[in-house]
């Protein structure tokens, strides 16, 4: 990954956040606070020996995951029952990522209230060294989605310590390219179909981290991949076409004019012909055929390990032709 200095673009000086974060207030604490798996943080330790990051405590029975990268090693998780979380480093510079990993389906992260999300409270460093905004150097992509897309079910049946949100296809093909994403993806939800924890069908889901926090869109984006519809086979065809053809409105008019829509047919191949149809209809849009990819899953529906991989590898091939294609 080649990271470049970025804005502090939260409360905290030194750390950029990268995805659906919000600043407020829970109890005394002022944190930065997400729902959203796959949103993440990262910054450059400089003459540190210890980095200690602060999450407020959950009261989650299953408790959330954190995966922690440094440098260019493995992700390493961590529960956020048992908290702080203290990094050892060496004086020399280290690049450190934190990705918001796990929670559970059931988490009720719609409701305001509970505050069931991710809530960030800062990094200190005792015994000294300097903290630098990092992100990464390349395109801005988004990625919108259901339990798939968020990297649940990844590594088998337990709820949150088997997500992955880390090694989800949105994050391969993002650290593929070089880019910087932003994932709103919640389990079980779907162009109609509402999610779990309260989460509404993506029209409402898409502009809200809950049901009282609206969030600003990053609307420079280089492209928006969307793969929603396996939720959605319950609902007469008619009535799916018509939401995403208003869903796909509603994002064609938030992000910039050079913002390519990218309409994935879902691993399934649930809805085909209609999301074919849909992005034959409107311009900026293009489907992602995804027949043959050959996705292997840990249940019969959520991609495994070697299955986020396989569709991330088909996936930076087409983005790398769209986004040649914006260049030229």
């Amino acid at each position: 990954m080649s990271w470049q200095k970025a804005a502090a673009n939260g409360i905290f000086p030194g750390v950029h956040f990268t995805g659906r974060w919000q600043a407020r207030h829970i109890g005394p604490h002022f944190v930065m606070y997400t729902t959203n798996l796959g949103a993440a943080l990262s910054f450059q330790l400089d003459g540190a020996s210890r980095a200690i990051l602060h999450f407020l405590p959950t009261s989650q029975l299953i408790p959330p995951q954190v995966a922690i990268r440094i440098d260019d090693g493995r992700f390493v998780h961590f529960d956020l029952a048992h908290l702080p979380i203290m990094l050892a480093v060496s004086p020399q510079p280290h690049q450190v990522t934190v990705v918001m990993s796990g929670n559970t389906d059931d988490d009720p992260v719609w409701n305001a209230d509970a505050a069931a999300g991710f809530a960030f409270s800062g990094v200190t460093l005792p015994d000294g060294g300097t903290l630098t905004p990092i992100a990464p150097a390349g395109p801005k992509l988004t990625f919108i989605g259901d339990s798939i897309t968020a990297g649940c079910w990844v590594m088998g049946h337990s709820p949150s310590k088997d997500y992955r949100a880390e090694a989800a296809y949105p994050a391969v093909a993002a650290e593929k390219l070089g880019a910087e994403e932003t994932r709103i993806a919640y389990s079980a939800a779907g162009i109609l179909q509402p999610g779990k924890g309260g989460v509404p069908a993506a029209k409402d889901f898409f502009g809200h981290i809950d049901d009282r926090t609206p969030w600003a869109v990053n609307t420079g984006q280089d492209a928006v991949i969307v793969n929603l519809g396996t939720n959605d086979q319950a609902y007469p065809v008619e009535e799916f076409v018509s939401a995403y053809v208003r869903f796909a409105a509603q994002l064609r008019g938030v992000y910039d004019y050079d913002t390519a829509i990218l309409l994935m047919v879902p691993f399934n191949q649930a809805l085909r012909e209609p999301i074919r149809h849909i992005a034959h209809r409107g311009d900026r849009l293009q489907v992602v055929e995804t027949a043959g990819w050959n996705i292997t899953t840990s249940d019969g529906s959520h991609p495994d390990l070697e299955g986020h991989k396989t569709a991330a590898k088909h996936l930076v091939g087409i983005l790398q032709q769209v986004l040649a294609n914006q260049k030229s």
